[in-house]
């Protein structure tokens, strides 16, 4: 369970006066995930959700880039894909 299914879910099951390992649980997810979105309101929960959404598009280019970089100067820490013989 992820995203909004998972942040409502949480909130509905807290609402009903489940405590959090009660939840976590219920839920079959990581307590600490819980704790995580616990008091979290919709507003902060949707800035996060575009927060998180950035950095991983940051990140794949930045390891993408490094890769290509190592690639080009023929940097042998880097894997070559291996001919076929046969």
């Amino acid at each position: 369970m992820k995203g909004w299914k998972m942040y409502s879910k949480i909130h509905q099951l807290k609402e009903d006066g489940l405590k959090k390992a009660q939840v976590a649980r219920k839920l079959d997810i990581n307590y600490k995930s819980v704790t995580k979105y616990w008091t979290m309101s919709p507003s902060d929960y949707q800035a996060y959700l575009e927060k998180t959404k950035s950095r991983k598009k940051e990140t794949k280019g930045t390891v993408l880039a490094v890769v290509k970089k190592h690639i080009r100067r023929g940097d042998s820490r880097i894997a070559q894909p291996r001919q076929h013989q046969g």
